[in-house]
């Protein structure tokens, strides 16, 4: 061999040698290398995508619900503890408000006297610093559940003027003008319904920005505070056939309750049949009829008894409670006219109302009435009404029980069951 092969066969050599050193070296350093954090979800997530794509569309199906369940599991997991933890450090707040205020809260809110608002500060004792924390996070809703509850434990003889000081010594008339401004959808409405219960005197300004909320419930809810709120024309929003309203049986208890405070608290009550005459949805007109019979004069209750007649039974049977409602013996003999005619949800609200009127004239009409019913329901309410009416309507349901037989007999038993005379008359 000459000696440029020799060189050459060397070289070869050598440079296979080096190669394989070095492929040696990369492969180790590749082995040992380092990656970020976030490499490491890229790299798993490639390998899974990978992986994924050659799954069948069943399992790949299955493996995306349980990631969204694992997901969604973990997050209600989350939202849970949070408002677990929120909710145990609210209770705790109102408990401690509760040992420091409650008795000083029923004292000054059941007092007789109406109290300024110096002498309310100075029972509860209320300082500048203390008034500060109370506005941090839902403090104030937390103080406003605390007057809540003094309100309905004494909701008989609470003091509204009192209460009105109460706010303003706490400063929760100035919390709720802000949440109404700035604060959010759902802290509005808790606003709103905290300022309903307590009657607290918030400026129409203020509550005219709400009226064209993207909420309906807080639009709504607005239109029923304008009832307490307003001295002028608190209907009017009842009165706008263009008024987006949709009707709920709660609405018949705002209605009945913001009406009640503001009979309690002195201001002019509206003139409520004029709302009854235009107001475009029946079942609100409905319960407006009932209210007649709680706060109108003599005079507009008998503007009343025109509906009686009306197509609309939900309406006819509230002129007849409201006649019930305002005890209108005028109303009864007409009462006892329609009765035969009426269909037997309209005969039961008849009957309520006359057994509630009471004037001694119907006597007769429901031992007629009973005679004449062949049904059991519309007989017991017949009984019911005859026993509480008068002590003569008494001594005809005993002449009728001492000829009944069959079942009317156990009418007659159910009746005396129900009105806890049972066993003193069998005795």
């Amino acid at each position: 061999m000459s000696n440029a092969k020799r060189i050459t066969t060397l070289m070869a050599l050598l440079a296979m040698g080096c190669l394989t050193v070095s492929a040696e070296s990369i492969l180790d350093r590749m082995r040992t290398r380092d990656i970020a954090n976030w490499q490491y979800i890229d790299y798993y997530l490639h390998i899974f995508v990978t992986q994924y794509e050659n799954y069948p569309f069943v399992v790949r199906t299955c493996i995306v619900i349980l990631l969204v369940s694992c997901i969604s599991i973990f997050c209600f997991t989350i939202l849970l503890i949070s408002q677990k933890i929120k909710d145990n450090r609210n209770n705790w707040y109102y408990n401690s408000l509760y040992n420091r205020y409650y008795a000083k809260l029923v004292e000054i809110s059941s007092a007789r006297e109406n109290m300024d608002y110096q002498e309310v500060a100075d029972r509860l004792g209320i300082a500048e610093r203390q008034r500060q924390r109370l506005r941090k996070g839902s403090r104030m809703f937390v103080l406003g559940r605390l007057l809540m509850q003094v309100k309905s434990e004494y909701y008989d003889t609470y003091n509204q003027a009192n209460i009105q000081q109460i706010v303003r010594a706490f400063g929760l008339r100035e919390h709720m003008e802000h949440v109404f401004t700035f604060g959010s959808k759902t802290r509005r409405l808790r606003a709103m319904q905290l300022a309903q219960f307590l009657m607290i005197d918030v400026p129409e300004s203020i509550l005219v920005r709400l009226l064209n909320s993207s909420s309906t419930t807080l639009r709504k809810e607005v239109r029923m505070y304008y009832l307490w709120l307003c001295d002028y024309d608190p209907f009017r929003f009842f009165e706008d056939a263009s008024y987006d309203y949709e009707y709920r049986p709660w609405d018949s208890l705002e209605i009945h309750h913001l009406l009640r405070a503001r009979k309690r608290a002195g201001k002019e009550m509206p003139s409520l049949p004029p709302v009854v005459s235009v107001c475009p949805d029946d079942r609100l007109k409905a319960c407006l009829i009932r209210e007649v019979g709680f706060w109108g004069k003599p005079e507009e209750v008998e503007r009343m008894e025109h509906f009686f007649h009306s197509n609309n039974i939900d309406i006819r049977m509230a002129a007849i409670d409201c006649m019930g409602i305002a005890r209108s013996a005028r109303a009864e003999h007409k009462l006892v006219e329609l009765y035969p005619a009426q269909v037997k949800r309209v005969q039961l609200h008849t009957l309520k109302a006359i057994m509630q009127i009471k004037s001694g004239n119907a006597v007769g009409f429901l031992v007629r009435a009973w005679a004449d019913c062949t049904v059991m329901s519309v007989k017991l309410n017949l009984l019911l009404c005859l026993w509480h009416y008068s002590d003569l309507g008494r001594e005809e349901f005993a002449r009728l029980e001492h000829h009944a037989t069959g079942q009317d007999r156990i009418l007659f038993g159910q009746v005396r069951a129900f009105t806890g005379v049972y066993k003193k008359t069998t005795a």
